[in-house]
């Protein structure tokens, strides 16, 4: 070796090479040779390989490293992961539950009396659905009298019964009070009232509601446009209840990003945040069912309660009980169609919408839970990091509770399980042992 470098010394002299190419030649030599079996390798046991690579510092960067990676290929492909999507919703039902279990719900609350088709209305009325148009009609007149703000029907009219039944159901929806159901077939089709029940004053609305991809309801439509005729918009069912109530002017709704803003004729405004995929909002779920006032539409038909329940109400009559079919799935829970419905139109009347805090702000989040969960782990006891881990998960579920109430959807609930599992798999994966088998393969190759 002495001679070899004694040459390369006379080849520096003459300008033949660099310093920096017979290092390398050098270098490259001294490889074949160890990999030819003419010299031997260092002399450096794996032992001591797995303790440089393990030694405190360059150990706790290569957790944290590998955590921030993990939760990064969490983060990308949570979309593709139902566990984690499924815990996610579970924990956005958790805490609309929550915000209904703690806090006072909305005065406006009482201005909504929904008159259901209860278990008091099939016992006194059985076999009888779908109930006779005269019974409808009845009701309606009754509680015409009794002054209310609106009247929304939940209800299905389709197709003919008798003339005098149906011209008397007729005359009972000719109201600008009254605001009928329009439903979207599952082909797409939209399914209005039979035009013989249809008079010049009145007015439907669609009740179709927007299924997520597993199947829950989340969004209320806030309008619906042909697409044969994008300049006719028909308006979903709270909407023209709202517009029945509070004077909306359809000719005042526009588009902005993802708002829809409209007003009425007294100036008040609603700015309405809209999810990109459709001219729809996020419900905010306050009520069940037993937080509307109810009245029977048994009572209703036989004219068996308290006008004063509703003057000056909004009204809506739909089915409660399970066995008309009328559930729906939803992030609050199942509920009536009418008691859905009810919820949507609440969030309208209150402006109490919510805002989905944008992916790039969540995702950031995540990442600094997991960075910090990563510290506890590798710089604290076992018991304080399990300590200071819960107390960050816990932070986490206040934090969205008030975000949640400030009118803000943190629906990313799998920040939990990402923050727990992305540490504890990089230090089970990077540990000695680990370690061992990688140096091991990599010297079994021929690698330094």
């Amino acid at each position: 070796m002495s001679r070899i470098k004694k040459i390369g010394e006379i080849l520096i002299e003459q300008g033949l090479v660099t310093r920096r190419q017979l290092r390398f030649a050098l270098k490259t030599q001294i490889k074949t040779a160890r990999f030819m079996g003419i010299i031997p390798p260092k002399n450096k046991s794996i032992n001591d390989r797995v303790t440089a690579v393990t030694s405190p510092l360059k150990y706790k960067i290569l957790v944290i490293t590998a955590s921030l990676l993990l939760c990064i290929l969490a983060l990308v492909y949570l979309d593709y992961l139902p566990f984690l999507k499924n815990i996610d919703r579970k924990i956005y039902s958790g805490l609309l539950n929550a915000e209904h279990t703690f806090r006072k719900l909305p005065a406006a609350i009482n201005d909504i009396v929904i008159v259901g088709i209860d278990n008091e209305t099939v016992e006194n009325m059985p076999y009888r659905w779908p109930y006779p148009r005269t019974d409808t009609a009845t009701v309606i007149e009754n509680l015409k009298k009794a002054r209310p703000l609106a009247i929304g029907i939940d209800l299905a009219y389709f197709g003919k019964t008798t003339p005098a039944d149906d011209d008397l159901l007729k005359q009972a929806f000719n109201s600008n009070k009254v605001i009928l159901a329009a439903t979207i077939s599952e082909y797409g089709y939209l399914a209005i009232p039979d035009d013989l029940l249809l008079g010049d004053k009145t007015t439907y609305g669609i009740t179709t509601k927007l299924q997520d991809e597993d199947g829950i309801i989340r969004r209320n439509l806030i309008y619906l446009v042909s697409k044969k005729k994008k300049q006719e918009g028909f308006l979903s069912w709270e909407m023209q209840i709202l517009k029945s109530i509070k004077g909306i002017d359809p000719a005042s709704i526009t588009e902005k990003l993802n708002t829809i803003t409209f007003k009425n004729k007294f100036g008040e405004k609603w700015d309405v945040p809209v999810d990109p995929i459709g001219k729809s909002f996020l419900i905010h779920f306050r009520a069940h069912t037993k937080d509307f006032k109810n009245i029977s539409f048994y009572q209703a038909l036989k004219g068996n309660f308290d006008p004063r329940l509703i003057k000056n109400k909004i009204v809506l009559i739909g089915v409660l009980p399970a066995l008309f079919q009328d559930i729906h799935n939803t992030s609050f829970g199942f509920l009536p169609g009418v008691v859905l419905n009810a919820n949507a139109l609440l969030a309208l009347y209150t402006h109490d919408f919510l805002i989905r805090i944008p992916k790039p702000i969540k995702r950031i989040v995540v990442i600094i839970g997991v960075t910090l969960a990563s510290i506890f782990l590798l710089f604290l006891s076992p018991p304080g990091a399990a300590i200071m881990i819960t107390l960050e998960i816990c932070l986490f579920f206040i934090l969205s509770y008030i975000l949640l109430v400030s009118g803000y959807a943190w629906n990313y609930s799998a920040f939990p399980g990402i923050v727990i599992i992305c540490p504890l798999l990089a230090k089970t994966l990077l540990n000695r042992k680990f370690l061992d088998f990688i140096i091991k393969m990599w010297s079994n190759i021929g690698g330094e």
